[in-house]
């Protein structure tokens, strides 16, 4: 499992935090509203979207995926259905290796942030945590290091964003990561191989993106002759028509630190905008005027047949480009005066650059603001920028800026999002974007490194429940309540010692063995035979607020079938059925599940669980016993059920948390690649209130359990 996701009960645990104040009527009165909030979380971290790492999102079959930076620099991916209105997410996709050293003099580097494709089987492939690669990583033939390791993580399941697999197919050096997707289901990779003096590259696949080509350069790093420079690239790849890529850049000088350089180094210094296009059948690299460039193209070769525009002393950053109906480019470039001496430039207004089928043009006065965006091209071949900005009234902002084809101004037509005391980070253009998800940004404020994360489009922002969007504030409440001071140990087992000291069992071909890394339970190993059920149950019963945890590892292999933890059972005491369920032990010799959920008082929690038909379905649920009678077992559900959640992989071990709070039932999963949490409102169904904790394995499913404690208050 290697996600996270907070999903409903950020105001469900803020409430029971409120609670302990004795404000618990007011926080469940703002429960109730259902409110919804303009962003769809609000664990975006530090820079955790740009326009270079693209697409940053994609619609697809009525469905917008989108993905960014998260906490520790790890990529999350989260997705939205138009015609349901439903969100999904934010899952963790994978671990970066950067964001995890506290020592390290810049904490956040942003440069690992991820992108994403869907291939032509419907897997979803990530790529992300690179600044270059490390020297532990191996020599670097094209470039240079710094730090990072470029990854490349691919969904389980197609179009399931829930768990992820990463996988060694791409270089570790990489950075800047570019998807490219053709027609013929070919997947092209554009990144930088490694830091600020390296080579840019493309990797191809032409299975899925299960395997790649070796990398194959295509722009050229290389020292200059006449100053302590170094020459570098800043490219922007895009898809066109057919086979052809179309590429925009800049020149970036790369100063050496030392006095002749008045100790600069490494800063912003890039100059001039560059295009050319690559025809992917042929392999051949050519210019606008279709000449054909040697690749790796160098400083000399773009100069002399790539050129759209000199910037003199002006900077430039973060090209952009789209076709017009004639398959012509139109670039966007920010652009900025040098300031002599200086690491950084005068502010950079976004300038614009077409073809008119016979030269270059540029419009240096569009009227447009300073800030980083994108461009597009209408099907009428009009020319709009989307562009983040402060607007008039100090304002971040995000706004669309249009002009006809070769206009001479801009005129702002619409503002998507605007706050006071904010700024905003754009994305690039949503790959076959929905009109109501057109663009992703993150919401920046000066006081934290977190970001509100927005999806806009044509009606502004897409908004999301408050108790889903939050989802910083599930996972601290959550955490608040867990460490309160007020729980207490009253039962303590490693798993290592006798079982029968704290355990009774339910299942006469069940196998239990103590070992020196916890407790083996696995039931019986013929399916669909009831004798073939075990489960094991506390000695103790344990009344009131309940906090479980334990260190779970699955050892089984099964699809199907389900592991249960039941919490404070107790019996119906109708006939035989006595409150205290030990008193008829004698019955669950053969544990029929039947017994149970027509028997007993108990909250049930199914995880690690696997429909009956080894169809694939995966899900996290929890229920109420018992089942009423003449009602079928569904009625025993808490909504809601998390299906295709809380997948566990077997032989990796899980922190396992659940707990009762007042009218809450909370349950947290946490493994090496995050975790995961689920909440239920119980408020609407009968209070359990005591009873016996209860370990069930359907047949055929073992695991291994240890550090097993409970705690009461």
């Amino acid at each position: 499992m290697i996600k996270t996701k907070y999903l409903l009960g950020a105001f469900a645990l803020l409430t029971m935090v409120i609670s302990c104040k004795g404000q618990g009527n007011k926080a469940r009165a703002v429960l109730e509203k259902n409110e919804k909030v303009d962003f769809f979380a609000d664990n975006g971290y530090g820079n955790a979207v740009a326009v270079v790492q693209h697409p940053a999102g994609i619609y697809h079959d009525g469905i917008t995926y989108v993905c960014y930076q998260g906490p520790q620099e790890d990529p999350y991916v989260a997705s939205y259905n138009h015609e349901t209105k439903e969100w999904q997410g934010p899952f963790k996709v994978g671990i970066s290796e950067m964001g995890k050293d506290p020592t390290r003099k810049k904490k956040i580097d942003n440069h690992g942030k991820p992108s994403i494709l869907i291939d032509d089987q419907g897997y979803i492939h990530i790529a992300f945590g690179g600044h270059g690669g490390m020297r532990k990583h191996g020599e670097n033939l094209l470039g240079n290091h710094h730090y990072g390791k470029n990854l490349h993580a691919v969904s389980k399941r197609p179009l399931d964003i829930s768990s992820w697999e990463t996988l060694n197919t791409i270089s570790p050096f990489g950075t800047y990561n570019q998807w490219i997707k053709m027609d013929n289901g070919d997947i092209y990779l554009f990144y930088r191989h490694g830091a600020h003096r390296s080579n840019w590259v493309y990797q191809l696949s032409t299975d899925n993106g299960r395997s790649f080509s070796e990398p194959i350069s295509f722009l050229k790093h290389k020292r200059r002759n006449d100053m302590a420079a170094v020459d570098s690239w800043y490219p922007w790849i895009t898809k066109g028509d057919g086979n052809e890529l179309h590429v925009v850049f800049d020149y970036h000088l790369c100063l050496d630190t030392k006095p002749s350089t008045i100790g600069l180094g490494h800063i912003a210094k890039r100059y001039n905008v560059y295009y050319m296009k690559f025809n992917t059948q042929t392999g051949e690299w050519t210019n606008i005027n279709n000449d054909i460039l040697e690749t790796p193209v160098t400083r000399e070769i773009a100069e002399a047949k790539t050129l759209v525009a000199e910037t003199d002393d002006n900077w430039t950053f973060q090209g952009v480009l789209d076709l017009d109906s004639k398959g012509w480019p139109h670039i966007g470039m920010t652009v900025g005066k040098e300031i002599p001496n200086s690491r950084r430039s005068a502010p950079k207004k976004m300038h614009y650059f077409w073809w008119d089928g016979i030269q270059w043009i540029q419009n240096r006065n569009t009227n447009m603001p300073t800030g980083n965006g994108f461009i597009k091209v209408t099907e009428a071949d009009d020319v709009q920028f989307f562009i983040d900005e402060v607007n008039e009234n100090g304002q971040g902002a995000i706004a669309r800026y249009d002009s006809r084809v070769n206009g001479t101004t801009f005129k702002k037509e619409k503002t998507f999002i605007k706050k006071s005391n904010a700024r905003f980070a754009i994305s690039a253009s949503i790959e076959n974007a929905h009109p109501d998800a057109l663009l992703i940004v993150a919401e920046i404020s000066p006081k934290s490194d977190y970001r509100r994360m927005y999806l806009l489009g044509d009606n502004g922002p897409i908004q999301r429940k408050t108790s889903e969007a939050k989802v910083l504030a599930a996972k601290s409440a959550f955490d608040h309540l867990k460490n309160a001071k007020e729980w207490n140990l009253v039962l303590s087992d490693t798993g290592t010692r006798n079982w029968r000291e704290n355990w009774t069992l339910d299942g006469e071909l069940a196998t239990i063995e103590n070992t020196e890394a916890g407790m083996n339970f696995s039931a019986g190993p013929e399916a669909n035979n009831d004798a073939h059920h075990a489960v094991l149950w506390t000695k103790d019963t344990f009344a009131g607020d309940i906090r479980i945890e334990y260190d779970y590892v699955r050892t089984d292999e099964q699809n199907k079938y389900v592991n249960i933890l039941y919490i404070q059972a107790s019996g119906t005491a109708k006939g035989e059925y006595a409150t205290d369920i030990a008193q008829w032990q004698h019955l669950r010799k053969v544990p029929a599940m039947r017994k149970y959920f027509e028997n007993m008082n108990a909250l049930h929690i199914s995880y690690a669980a696997f429909g009956n038909k080894g169809d694939g379905l995966f899900y996290t649920r929890a229920r109420r016993y018992p089942k009423p009678e003449v009602k079928s077992f569904k009625i025993t559900q808490v909504e809601p059920s998390y299906d295709y959640k809380g997948f566990i992989e077997t032989g990796k071990k899980y922190h396992i948390t659940a707990m009762k709070l007042g009218d809450y039932l909370y349950f947290e999963v946490s493994g090496e690649g995050g975790s995961e949490l689920f909440t239920w409102d119980l408020s609407k169904i009968d209070p359990i209130l005591e009873g016996r904790i209860g370990l069930r394995h359907m047949y055929t499913r073992s695991a291994r359990y240890s550090n097993f404690k409970i705690y009461t208050k």
